[in-house]
């Protein structure tokens, strides 16, 4: 037996030779906090010292030791080394992991149950939980009523902006416990945004479950990606979760596909329920009626969520001009005997009522709660985006003279500073100044990534009732 050099329990000669095999078929990539291990047969003994490792409990030195000499040697990013104090711990156990793959390892309930107790102890107070990814395809995990409440209690403490996005459950055995308590705590997690429970046994019940959490009003499902293909949900399960979708304004892509009940492809199979209630035939039109159902609520999912997008903008726009005063007052030009600040004519001598009035005929889609958000953001001088001024260099000739500057900016352009900049590392939220993340960020902040009805009761008035 030997001592890790950092504190914690002794570890066996065999174990620190498996945890060593791991880290050969594992990346760690300590810049962007990502750990990926597929299609290695970890186990559940294995999972433990991996997760015992990245907490610092296991000396990488002493793992390196017993690396296999005729793999090629990995960089110093993917064997995380140990500081030279005797309180030394691996600075694996100081990365904030952002997505933890591990595809097809063996994991079993232990190995999910050593994975819970690591994500929890890196949870808020301590700082580390920046877990966002968390993908467990094609492994063994059971799981139990208990199990699923630790896993989501790990989530519910942790700020939105560095929780759960996308969880994978797909291809494991879970059972009926854990899938419908999984299910049924899901809206504690109000950042997940992607869910796969694809071939891990869905029933009729489970979609019943599922409806409900689609379609429910507070919190709300914020969803956007689901799919659970290939379970056994059958018409009757599938017809919960297309219902569902007209109070859920949130999902864009919805994929059931291989739901009859004996889990064949065919859509012609009877269904039978566990409750005791009788079966129903479920033939091809069925199918395609819920197919043409589930296709019309994303659409209007994808085209809302659309003109949302473009009003909170505009309405930001506007707000910035109309609502944001100056810092100073600015003398008028000259010639002129007044000294005014600058601001627009007519528009800031409205009663604030009206003001708001006028700004939302910009919006006219947006709930009062969105308006009022965009408002407020766009109204804050702390919320404007860094800039700087920007002078080319001059280069001086062979004869001293300055040459022409060769930059293709215009001389003395403004831009938004760079993420790398002191000022751009603030906590300060900025305005979104480039597509992708920033904007859906934004969007977010704001919580005008999705449309929010005024009446939960009522679907929109552009479609009818089905």
């Amino acid at each position: 037996m030997t001592t890790s050099a950092c504190s914690g329990p002794v570890t066996e000669e065999g174990d620190l030779v498996h945890l060593a095999r791991i880290l050969e078929n594992s990346t760690i990539d300590t810049e962007r906090g990502r750990l990926s291990s597929r299609f290695y047969d970890i186990g559940d003994a294995g999972c433990s010292l991996l997760f015992r490792y990245l907490d610092g409990e296991i000396d990488s030195v002493e793992v390196q030791r017993h690396a296999n000499p005729v793999v090629s040697p990995r960089s110093p990013k993917q064997w995380p080394s140990c500081r030279t104090t005797n309180e030394s711990i691996s600075t694996a156990s100081l990365i904030r992991f952002t997505a933890v793959d591990l595809w097809g390892v063996s994991m079993s309930d232990p190995g999910f149950a050593s994975l819970v107790s690591w994500i929890s102890a890196r949870s808020i107070p301590t700082g580390m939980t920046m877990l966002k990814i968390l993908d467990l395809r094609r492994n063994l995990i059971i799981g139990s009523i208990a199990m699923a409440k630790d896993f989501i209690q790990c989530f519910t403490s942790v700020p939105a902006s560095q929780s759960l996005r996308t969880l994978v459950f797909s291809n494991n055995p879970l059972s009926p416990e854990f899938r419908r308590t999984l299910i049924s705590l899901l809206h504690n997690i109000p950042s997940l945004r992607e869910l796969s429970l694809s071939m891990t046994g869905l029933t009729s019940k489970d979609g019943k479950a599922l409806g409900k959490y689609f379609c429910r009003v507070s919190p709300p499902c914020r969803l956007v990606k689901f799919d659970a293909n290939a379970n056994q949900l059958g018409v009757k399960g599938i017809k919960y979760i297309v219902n569902s979708l007209r109070h859920c304004y949130s999902l864009e892509v919805v994929e059931l596909y291989a739901n009859s009940n004996d889990g064949s492809s065919s859509p012609a199979t009877s269904s039978s329920e566990d409750d005791g209630s009788h079966g129903e035939i479920a033939n091809a039109a069925s199918y395609r009626m819920l197919e043409q159902v589930r296709s019309r609520y994303l659409m209007r999912n994808y085209f809302l969520k659309s003109s949302i997008k473009e009003q909170a903008l505009e309405l930001l726009k506007a707000t910035r001009v109309l609502l944001s005063k100056p810092a100073v007052s600015l003398p008028a030009p000259p010639g002129s005997t007044s000294h005014t600040c600058i601001s627009t004519p007519c528009f800031s001598t409205l009663p604030n009522e009206l003001k708001l009035g006028i700004l939302a005929e910009l919006a006219p889609h947006l709930s009062h709660q969105q308006f009022m958000h965009v408002i407020e953001y766009g109204s804050l001088r702390e919320t404007l985006p860094s800039v700087e001024l920007r002078l080319p260099k001059l280069q001086l000739s062979a004869r001293g003279s300055a040459e022409k500057p060769t930059t293709s900016r215009k001389f003395g352009s403004i831009v938004r500073t760079s993420p790398t900049t002191p000022s751009a590392q603030s906590n300060t939220t900025h305005y979104p100044n480039e597509k992708g993340t920033a904007l859906q960020a934004w969007l977010e902040l704001v919580g005008c990534d999705m449309y929010e009805p005024s009446d939960q009761e009522t679907n929109h008035h552009y479609f009818t009732q089905i």
